[in-house]
């Protein structure tokens, strides 16, 4: 999981191939409570194999240049070797495995909601 920056503005058209299953999610923005699925392999393809079915691709979504997007990879190996990738189209342009260049990290923080009432205070025991 992570953002999706593009550099162009247009629509653009992703895949994905794994092996084992895989979900492929994309959110219209930066937050992923709006992430919809948009590809998935629900049958071990090989490494880059985009087109064995025909839902390892997405319809044309535009994109904004410079926006932020949500965008998660959820991998389920069961077995055996492991592989996951993740291409796109841009306009324009050719399919390819989406350069790093183009992603970043969600920072990392911390969400922890303890209430007041549930610290209990650390205690040892009395010396000997």
């Amino acid at each position: 999981m992570g953002y999706l920056v593009p550099t162009l503005s247009g629509y653009y058209t992703f895949w994905i191939a794994s092996d084992d299953t895989s979900d492929l999610y994309l959110s219209t923005d930066s937050s992923p409570t709006n992430a919809r699925r948009i590809a998935y392999v629900k049958e071990r393809t090989k490494v880059h194999e985009w087109d064995r079915k025909p839902n390892q691709k997405s319809i044309q979504i535009y994109l904004a240049a410079g926006q932020r997007y949500y965008v998660e990879a959820l991998h389920k190996q069961d077995g055996g070797t492991s592989n996951v990738s993740v291409a796109w189209q841009p306009p324009g342009g050719t399919r390819a495995v989406i350069s790093g260049q183009y992603l970043c990290p969600i920072p990392e923080r911390a969400v922890a909601a303890i209430e007041y009432e549930q610290i209990v205070p650390f205690t040892s025991p009395p010396l000997p």
